[in-house]
C-alpha cells in the first residue's frame, strides 16, 4: 500500500544518496577454497569468541563461531562455522569487502527469521561510513549455506542497516519473510522504499516492492530502520 503525505511546495532539497564505498560488491561465485577445512578444524571446540543457538532445528544449541585465515585466497579469507550434534559445519564469507581492518567479520547473533526449525546465523561482514551490512546463513539439508539474494538486489547477498541524515536503511523480518528499506530525502521529505522478500530454503526471494513518501517524522512507521537489523524477528536464542 502506498502512502503519501500532504507537503507544501517549497523548494527541494537535493536527494542524497549512499557514498559509492557504501555500495557492497555484487556476489560472485561461490570460491573453492582449499583452506577451508584446515582453518576451520584448527580450532577449538568452544572459541573464546562464540554464540549458542539451535541453528540446525534438533532443538538443543549448536556453537557457532568465526574462524578466519588472513593469508587464504580471496573469498576464502573468513569462515562461519557451527559445531551441531551431527558434526561440524561450515560456510565461506566470500565477500571481496570484508572490513578485515575493522575487526570484521563478526557475529551479530542467531535470530528465527523463516519460521522454520533451526536459526538462521546474523554476521556482520561490512562496515561503511554510516551504514553496516550483514549475511544471512542457516543450516539446509544439513550444510551450512549463505542466504543468496535472488534477483537484481543493489546490495548483493547482503543486508544494510543504519545510514544518517541523507540516507536510511534497515533490514529486518516481515510475517511472511524479509523487509530491506531505504529512505532518501526527497522535497522536504523522504522517498522510502520497501523491497519484500520470501525465504526459500536458503534463497530470498524478491516479492512486491512498495513506495511511499513521508514526512521526517514519520519514518517511526517503518520499525526496520530503527535499532540494529532483524531486530524484531523474535528471540535469540
Amino acid at each position: 500500500m502506498t502512502m503519501a503525505a500532504g507537503c507544501s511546495s517549497d523548494s527541494p532539497n537535493p536527494s542524497t544518496a549512499p557514498s559509492p564505498n557504501q555500495r557492497p560488491t555484487p556476489a560472485r561465485a561461490e570460491p573453492n577454497c582449499p583452506n577451508q577445512d584446515v582453518t576451520t578444524s584448527s580450532i577449538g571446540s568452544v572459541p573464546a569468541e562464540s554464540l549458542a543457538g539451535d541453528v540446525d532445528g534438533d532443538g538443543a544449541d549448536d556453537t557457532v563461531f568465526l574462524a578466519v585465515d588472513p593469508e587464504g585466497p580471496e573469498g576464502c579469507r573468513a569462515f562461519v562455522v557451527a559445531d551441531t550434534g551431527t558434526g561440524r559445519l561450515a560456510e565461506e564469507v566470500s565477500d571481496p569487502d570484508i572490513s578485515f581492518d575493522l575487526g570484521l567479520p563478526t557475529l551479530e547473533g542467531t535470530m528465527q527469521i523463516d519460521g522454520r526449525p533451526g536459526d538462521e546465523i546474523i554476521v556482520r561482514i561490512m562496515t561503511g561510513a554510516s551504514t553496516l551490512f550483514v549475511g544471512l546463513f542457516k543450516v539446509h539439508d544439513g550444510e551450512l549455506e549463505r542466504v543468496k539474494v535472488a534477483g537484481d538486489s543493489e546490495f548483493g547477498d547482503l543486508f544494510p542497516s543504519g545510514g544518517s541524515v541523507g540516507h536510511l536503511e534497515g533490514s529486518d523480518c516481515t510475517e511472511d519473510g524479509i523487509v530491506v528499506t531505504v529512505a532518501l530525502p526527497k522535497e522536504r521529505g523522504y522517498e522510502v522504499t520497501r523491497s519484500f522478500y520470501t525465504l526459500d530454503d536458503a534463497r530470498a526471494k524478491p516479492g512486491e516492492r512498495d513506495v511511499s513518501y513521508v514526512w521526517p517524522r514519520n519514518l517511526d512507521k517503518f520499525p526496520e530502520l530503527a535499532g540494529p537489523p532483524f531486530t524484531h524477528c523474535g528471540a535469540e536464542e
